[in-house]
This record gives C-alpha cells, sequence and structure tokens, in this order.
C-alpha cells in the first residue's frame, strides 16, 4: 500500500536524533591515560597495538531488530486505516443494505452476500491484496471527460487521508434454476465502474472458484466491454444493478476494507515471521 511508504517517512523523522557531543567529551577527558596504558601494554608485551574488532551481530537479531520497526509500521498503518474505516459511510451502508460480509481469518478473499426480496441472490467478491494505488498516468483515459471541468480525477477519487485507490471485484446477481449475471469491475472511493457484464446459465460454474471451471469460463462468451455498449443500454443497466445496491456506496466500502483487511493481513504476516525465527 501506498500509505506505508508515508508512515515509515512520518516515524523515521519523529525519532529523537542523539548528539555525540556528551560522548565526545567524555572520551577526550580519559583519551590520553587510555592511548599511554595501551601502548605501556603493548611494549610491554613486545607486540603491537590490537585493532579493535567489529562484533558480529547474529542475523537472528538482525532480522528480528528490523522485523520490530516494520512491525511499529504496520500497527501505525493498521490503526490509521481503522480510524478511517469508523467514519466511512461505506460500512454503514453496506450494513444498511442487508450484505453478509464474509471475512475468514488469515484469508485474503472476501466475499458479500445477500439475498433480494425477489429472490435474486448477490454475491460480490474482491481481494484485499489487489488494492493498489492509482498514479496520475492511469487517468489518461479520463483525459477527455475532464479537460474542461475544474475537479480533476485524481480528487475525484482520493479517499480521507487524499490517497486514491483501486480494487478489482466480481459481482454476481444469480437466478435458482435460469442462470447467473456476472459481472467484473473496479471499485475507487466513491465510484463503482462495471467493465464488463455477461449471463452465464449455469450458475455452478459462473460462481465457481475452481482452477478447472476457471477454464471453462474462458471458453465461453465473456460479454461486450460494458463502455462500449449503447448509452441507453449502459443506462438501464446500471439502474438494474443500482435496484440491488451495487452503487459508488458499495465501492467506497470494497475500497475502505480492502485497505483495512491488507493492513492486517501484513501486520499478522510480520508477527508470524518474527515468531517463526526466534522460536
Amino acid at each position: 500500500m501506498a500509505s506505508r511508504t508515508l508512515i515509515r517517512t512520518i516515524l523515521r523523522s519523529a525519532k529523537p536524533q542523539f548528539s555525540t557531543s556528551f560522548v565526545a567529551s567524555r572520551s577526550s577527558v580519559g583519551a590520553r591515560s587510555f592511548a599511554y596504558s595501551a601502548v605501556a601494554a603493548a611494549k610491554h608485551s613486545g607486540g603491537k597495538l590490537a585493532k579493535p574488532q567489529k562484533r558480529a551481530v547474529s542475523p537472528v537479531v538482525e532480522l528480528a531488530s528490523v522485523l520490530d520497526e516494520e512491525i511499529t509500521f504496520a500497527q501505525a498503518e493498521l490503526e490509521a486505516e481503522t480510524a478511517q474505516d469508523e467514519k466511512a459511510a461505506g460500512l454503514e451502508y453496506v450494513k444498511q443494505a442487508g450484505f453478509d460480509i464474509i471475512a475468514p481469518e488469515g484469508s485474503d478473499v472476501i466475499t458479500l452476500k445477500k439475498t433480494a426480496e425477489d429472490g435474486v441472490e448477490i454475491t460480490v467478491k474482491f481481494n484485499a491484496s489487489t488494492a493498489n494505488p492509482i498514479f496520475n498516468d492511469d487517468y489518461n483515459q479520463f483525459d477527455e471527460e475532464y479537460k474542461d471541468e475544474d475537479e480533476q480525477p485524481e480528487e475525484e477519487f482520493m479517499d480521507e487521508n487524499g490517497e486514491a485507490v483501486e480494487v478489482p471485484f466480481r459481482l454476481f446477481l444469480t437466478k435458482p434454476e435460469v442462470g447467473t449475471f456476472a459481472l467484473t469491475g473496479i471499485a475507487q472511493f466513491g465510484a463503482l465502474t462495471i467493465e464488463n457484464a455477461v449471463l452465464v446459465k449455469d450458475s455452478s460454474l459462473a460462481l465457481s472458484d475452481s482452477a478447472e471451471d476457471e477454464v471453462k469460463r474462458r471458453a465461453l462468451y465473456d460479454g461486450t466491454p460494458f463502455h462500449e455498449l449503447d448509452q441507453k443500454l449502459q443506462d438501464a443497466m446500471t439502474k438494474y444493478f443500482e435496484s440491488y445496491g451495487i452503487n459508488d456506496d458499495l465501492a467506497e466500502f470494497i475500497v475502505d476494507y480492502a485497505k483495512l483487511t491488507d493492513s492486517q493481513l501484513y501486520l499478522n504476516s510480520l508477527k508470524d515471521i518474527k515468531t517463526f525465527i526466534q522460536g
């Protein structure tokens, strides 16, 4: 995550800088007597002054020390993400929309599920580790859309920390015995973009996570890219998806929750590595 670099910079700049003036003054007081004693001892023994030997640091100790520093950074990042998530409208929206959040401990995969009043089963899947920072070059496709507007897309898709992040997701609307409307898209802070939408008649195939079924799905018609559809069709589909709670508020939740989960998993991983090397 991009925020890790920022947090490291802040924490490192906040570390106290120790002055060497006190050490130097103490050294100067006894420097002459120490040097004399060392030379005298060398003459009496008939040898030469021995060079001070640099004490080797154990690789385990060194790695543990670096891990402690990184754990501090990761903890600060997690606390920042937690504070932001508590304020985010996305989490509250998902609860009100009736989605159940399925996030097994230690898993990178987050699943949202609910059944609408008309019986349509809605499933949203995304991976915490796929939350990626967006850089200016990624907005080239928006140049024409925003060239006459004061507000730039970089600001529009930034969260409360001034960070722009995107998270790929998969979404399924299933009617038992009929089929599954399968969508892929990108969630940004306050913006949900549909990339593809296609009906898969075999719902078990559409919803399966197995590698074998993934190969089978690739052989199926993948649908026309959403942005290439007639504008009236795009608008009608968008309204249909929104009627099931698939909107920009959902996108905000996906971004917030992915960042939060990624931070927690990273911190847990660092702690596990430290336990391993010291075990």
